[in-house]
């Protein structure tokens, strides 16, 4: 149902009540069928969309494009890690710019997005054994070939 066909009142308007803040032209519902996984829509919409800003952070825009090839190049260094599909993946994080993109490797790489529960806000510095840096994994991820979550091991 279309959102300006919501009116106060219609019991669908408490169950969507998001839809009266969604740009015009965004459909209120998709077709689930349209796409095989969560992977192949987010794989279209990078290239459907590569120019657009797929989130702001701060002052700073983060284009589909570039979630796409910060995720692969991320994906690289997780598939030097000998990780196997069905594995599982955490990305304990705030809600800052680097998080879309580790949930993109995660679910490409078709391990099992683990959710950190019970995490304490703005914990201070320490040290976790084994554990890499985001610009760390960049790094070295970038000079390789991303392979599809099929392609791995």
């Amino acid at each position: 149902m279309p959102a300006a066909a919501l009116k106060f009142g219609d019991p669908h308007r408490a169950e969507r009540i998001w839809l009266t803040s969604c740009p015009k032209g965004v459909p209120a519902d998709i077709d689930v069928a349209q796409f095989t996984s969560l992977v192949a829509l987010m794989e279209e919409s990078f290239k459907k969309y590569a120019a657009r800003t797929a989130y702001h952070f701060m002052g700073k825009d983060v284009t589909f494009a570039q979630t796409d090839s910060l995720s692969q190049a991320f994906a690289v260094y997780l598939q030097g890690l000998a990780l196997a599909k069905g594995d599982r993946g955490a990305a304990m994080m705030p809600n800052v710019p680097q998080y879309p993109v580790v949930v993109a490797v995660i679910l490409r790489a078709g391990l099992v997005n683990y959710v950190v529960r019970n995490q304490k806000k703005w914990v201070p510095a320490f040290n976790l054994p084994g554990a890499v840096r985001f610009n760390s994994a960049l790094a070295k991820g970038s000079s390789g070939a991303f392979k599809k979550a099929g392609d791995w091991r």
